[in-house]
């Protein structure tokens, strides 16, 4: 696609690399263009290093994490044309995507391990305990079960 529509001159593939941590670190844009995900990484690591991320409003991953206008942009699945107007125009805007940068940081840490902890140990691990010792929930009330 890259050759075929002659913009070698600004898209280089880097390759393999063990640490994206640089990589996200100079960034100002993250790009994602499948057509299918379930919980992207990707796209959470750069939200974490403040990088925007550009995404198709596909199923299950992108809108997640991403808040379109917020912290990245969230496009129609397949539109090239919407996609590189979105990324020029938030390029064009360096202080549009700083803002972006800025609420990536907050938006992530929704994600982060003692989030996740909370609500598995909320809604997993506290579950389990009551029902083990024989206590269900219903609503805000418990009631023994037998």
């Amino acid at each position: 696609m890259v050759s075929s529509q002659r913009w070698q001159s600004f898209i280089t593939f880097k390759g393999f690399e063990r640490d994206l941590t640089p990589v996200y670190n100079q960034a100002q844009l993250m790009v994602l263009t499948s057509q299918y995900e379930g919980f992207n990484l990707g796209i959470l690591e750069g939200l974490s290093h403040g990088v925007p991320v550009v995404a198709y409003d596909i199923k299950y991953g992108p809108a997640t994490m991403i808040t379109d206008g917020e912290n990245g942009r969230l496009i129609t699945p397949n539109n090239l044309v919407e996609l590189g107007k979105v990324i020029l125009t938030l390029l064009q805007h360096p202080k549009q995507l700083a803002k972006m940068s800025e609420r990536a940081y907050g938006n992530s840490s929704r994600f982060s391990e003692a989030m996740i902890w909370q609500r598995w140990n909320d809604h997993v691990i506290q579950p389990d305990i009551q029902a083990m010792r024989g206590v269900t929930t219903n609503g805000n009330a418990y009631h023994v079960i037998g």
